[in-house]
């Protein structure tokens, strides 16, 4: 059976992501993430490989790019 370190060993060498909580980065300090704040009790994030491959380099940029202006406009409504 496999072990969570064993996935996450995985996950690097695949070059995969997932959405976890963020005491999972405390614990396993070669992967990544983006923190995602929504409105859940507990924050999630991407966590990905420190070295990724050309895709997911680009999908983690889309999607901090898309965070950033979800970010934005949540800041813009709450000051109008």
């Amino acid at each position: 059976m496999a072990t969570g370190s064993d996935i996450l060993d995985e996950l690097e060498d695949e070059k995969l992501l997932i959405i976890t909580p963020d005491y999972m980065l405390e614990k396993y300090s070669f992967l990544r993430r983006i923190k995602i704040d929504w409105e859940f009790r507990i924050p999630y994030g991407i966590i990905y490989a420190n070295k990724p491959d050309e895709k997911m380099r680009l999908f983690i940029e889309t999607v901090s790019q898309i965070v950033r202006r979800t970010e934005n406009i949540v800041n813009h409504r709450a000051l109008t």
